[in-house]
């Protein structure tokens, strides 16, 4: 699982702040300012090391995001592993993620709101065809969230490949 490209974890920069984003991306101004960082550990005992970075973009119609983690396909090292998006797709009324790794890889997925928490919904090949998988941000206070990657189906958890805190620092 260390190979895992997590959707969720991500960095955006822009000079627009968090009251300026469109009302359709509300639900995630609170991840905008400051990085959020985890340090845990993936079900099968490797690593798991990430910094997320959001900021608003395109006019406050966007978020866009920069993740720092694990760049190695054969080890580890620590750098900038992906740059995504998440935006509301007007043509039908949903938001959506889009996520560019450094592997040559992209995700595309939709982002489901429930209260404060959020779930970033994907496909992603290990190899033996695609399987859909959840990264979800739960929220704990403004500056944590608890991070769970897993299959997520008919609101509960089959199987979690990790759970772990995000935690907010200034930049």
């Amino acid at each position: 699982m260390k190979y895992l490209l997590v959707a969720c974890t991500l960095v955006l920069s822009s000079s627009i702040n968090a009251q300026d984003i469109q009302s359709e991306l509300t639900p995630l101004k609170n991840l905008i300012g400051g990085t959020w960082i985890a340090d845990g550990v993936w079900g099968d005992g490797s690593k798991f090391e990430q910094k997320v970075h959001f900021e608003a973009g395109l006019s406050g119609k966007m978020i866009k995001t920069k993740t720092w983690g694990n760049i190695s396909a054969s080890g580890y090292e620590f750098g900038l592993r992906s740059e995504g998006v998440r935006f509301w797709d007007a043509s039908d009324s949903t938001l959506k993620f889009w996520e560019f790794d450094v592997f040559g890889s992209a995700l595309e997925g939709e982002i489901m709101i429930h209260g404060k928490d959020l779930y970033l919904s994907y496909f992603y090949d290990f190899g033996s065809g695609p399987m859909k998988l959840t990264d979800a941000w739960i929220y704990t206070s403004k500056n944590e969230y608890e991070f769970i990657v897993g299959v997520f189906d008919e609101g509960k958890w089959k199987q979690k490949y990790i759970s772990t805190p995000f935690k907010r620092t200034p930049d």
